[in-house]
């Protein structure tokens, strides 16, 4: 065993390196040079020969701090499936196995630490090595928590310059297409991670662009806490910045709980708020331009920058206000609208009008859906044992009878077991006719009669061992050769097979016991529309069946799509599931007409359209959009 596997299997040895590292931790050293101890620790406690912290924004994977023999860059799907709890990779060639683990996550990124131990880890050791790192993540995590804490408390104002030959670079974003376009020349020229552009709308600041189009397309909690802050900032009236480790300002309570909530939140490193003022339009429109960094290594200070960044900020809010500021009134002034009076408030009125009988009115709710005519009674054909498809009797499409073969299934396991059972019991039988001969001959080694006796003796009792085996062994043949008859497949009932495609892809195919390989369908019986409802339009469902009745269904087939059909949807499963599209759906069936659809296919695709009673136009016609502003303003 080696000295790093020894050392997994002392727990003393164990918690005196766990409270080495939390001693470290405890002298509050910078970040840097509490990974450096860190690692050094690792490397003599346990032998690793790779320490690296990685931060991870959710696409890509940026190093923070690495030490060993290693040019490897991180691995962003790696690191990814860190931040869901220890992972373990082993190298190729027994090279090495990896750990990583998330020590900090957030909607907007995480930081994941990686070790590497030169050699293959297996069973007990592996897990221990498992434990041991998770509960070095731990450690790593509190630190990084104290640190944050420790740098919010730590606040500066600076008034950084640039150097003037940077402003043909800004000059750039002056011609782009776009707020979000002059966010990312800005990013790019400043060497940030992020630039957003906020602006205040509804009693307080909203993000409306970024250099990163998440940020903007999804409200998450970074995003609200981010808002927070520069609501916060705003009511300051002046910039300021953030930075790691800086020196202390004071602070309203309010101002630091928002830092504090945000940094924790998104581990930013450095954060610069600068107010823009901005009047596009002769309006008075607040704007303010957020600059964020999430690396270790900054980027340097220089001067001049605020004076610099205010033209393209403020072309950035123009550009947003041309686009989406401007109010409805704005916008018909500027088409020429505003000075016709009459024809505004007629059409005005209008549009009331047509909003107030939407809301009135009501109409039928349909929720569409996909689905397949398939019979009502359908069994299903399994893998037996594992194995491989040794044989294929039918094809798709087919008609069968009930017991009719449809596959053989080979166990290499079990044909082993047989063989060798059949070489013993030869071998065996060999030994026994062997013994009769000598027997009938008189051939014993001994010169007297007892001695002759004797081995006649021992003969016959190796003659009585050898038939029982023989007899045990002739029993387990038996009950494989039983077995093995399992393992051609019948059908269950009379009908079609159905598995498109089974000649190509089902001989020789490993299969694992209880795998799904085909159907039998009974096509002369009754037929049943199967619907996948998806699963945020089920609880209408729901609703509509909830006093027992059975909500009605229109469906097209797309082979005939001008021919409608009706029927009841008479029945749904509770739970969720995944469809072919890897969506979640919820599974439906819906009864029909029989005689409407006198030959029906295995299989045939439909549209479907659920009847969920009656809403109002207004509900009908903009669904979708109410469903999208609950979850982005509401939950």
């Amino acid at each position: 065993m080696t000295s790093a596997g020894k050392t997994l299997e002392a727990a003393d040895e164990i918690d005196a390196l766990l409270l080495r590292l939390e001693q470290v931790a405890a002298a509050r050293p910078s970040l840097a040079e509490f990974h450096r101890q860190a690692a050094e620790h690792l490397l003599a406690g346990l032998g690793i020969d790779l320490y690296r912290a990685v931060r991870w924004d959710g696409e890509t994977a940026s190093l923070l701090y690495a030490q060993g023999e290693t040019a490897e860059p991180p691995e962003a799907t790696r690191v990814a499936r860190a931040t869901e709890g220890v992972q373990i990779r082993r190298e190729a060639g027994g090279l090495g196995t990896t750990f990583a683990v998330a020590t900090s996550r957030s909607d907007l990124g995480a930081e994941v630490l990686e070790v590497r131990y030169p050699g293959r880890l297996e069973g007990v050791l592996e897990r221990r090595m498992g434990q041991v790192f998770e509960a070095v993540g731990e450690i790593v995590a509190e630190f990084g928590k104290q640190d944050r804490a420790r740098s919010v408390g730590g606040l500066a104002i600076r008034w950084p310059q640039v150097d003037l030959a940077l402003q043909g670079l800004f000059a750039a974003g002056r011609g782009a297409e776009g707020a979000g376009a002059i966010c990312t020349a800005l990013q790019t020229v400043l060497g940030a991670d992020r630039v957003s552009l906020l602006v205040r709308r509804g009693g307080g600041y909203r993000v409306v662009n970024s250099s990163v189009p998440a940020v903007t397309e999804r409200r998450t909690r970074g995003v609200k806490l981010l808002e927070a802050l520069c609501e916060q900032a705003a009511r300051r009236g002046q910039s300021f910045q953030f930075e790691h480790g800086a020196a202390t300002i004071e602070l309203r309570p309010g101002a630091r709980r928002a830092l504090q909530d945000y940094v924790a939140e998104s581990l930013v490193r450095r954060i610069r708020i600068q107010l823009v003022p901005s009047k596009p339009g002769g309006r008075d429109c607040p704007a303010l331009l957020v600059t964020e960094t999430f690396r270790t290594e900054t980027p340097d200070d220089v001067a001049g920058l605020e004076t610099l960044i205010a033209p393209h900020a403020e072309q950035a809010v123009r550009l947003w206000w041309d686009r989406s500021g401007r109010s409805l009134w704005d916008r018909m002034a500027r088409s020429g609208l505003w000075g016709r009076g009459a024809k505004v408030l007629a059409v005005v009125a209008g549009l009331a009008a047509v909003i107030g009988l939407a809301v009135t009115q009501k109409t039928t709710f349909y929720v569409e859906a996909d689905g397949r005519l398939l019979p009502r009674e359908r069994a299903s054909v399994y893998a037996p044992a594992d194995g491989f498809v040794a044989e294929l009797f039918v094809k798709h499409g087919q008609s069968l009878e009930k017991e009719t073969p449809l596959l053989r299934v080979q166990d290499p396991e079990l044909d082993r077991t047989r063989e060798k059972l059949l070489s013993d019991v030869a071998a065996w039988e060999a030994r026994v006719s062997g013994i009769k001969t000598l027997r009938t001959q008189g051939q014993f080694g001994g010169t007297g009669g007892n001695q002759t006796r004797a081995e006649l003796a021992e003969l016959s009792v190796e003659e009585e061992q050898l038939l029982v085996q023989i007899k045990g062994a002739r029993r387990q043949l038996q009950v494989i050769d039983d077995e093995r008859g399992t393992l051609t497949v019948r059908a269950d009932q009379a009908g079609v097979v159905d598995g498109w495609n089974i000649e190509q892809t089902l001989p020789l195919r490993p299969v694992r016991r209880g795998q799904h390989l085909m159907d039998v369908l009974d096509v002369a019986g009754p037929w049943n529309l199967e619907l996948e409802i998806p699963d945020e339009s089920a609880g209408y469902i729901r609703a509509a069946g909830k006093d027992g009745s059975s909500p009605g269904v229109r469906f097209l087939l797309r082979s005939q799509p001008l021919q409608e059909y009706s029927g009841r949807l008479v029945r749904w499963n509770d739970a969720t599931e995944l469809g072919a599209g890897g969506e979640l759906i919820l599974r439906g069936f819906a009864e029909y007409d029989q005689k409407a659809l006198a030959e029906p296919q295995a299989g045939a695709t439909v549209t479907a359209k659920i009847d969920c009673g009656e809403r109002s136009y207004a509900f009908v016609w903009t669904r979708r959009l109410l469903e999208y502003l609950y979850r982005t303003f509401v939950l």
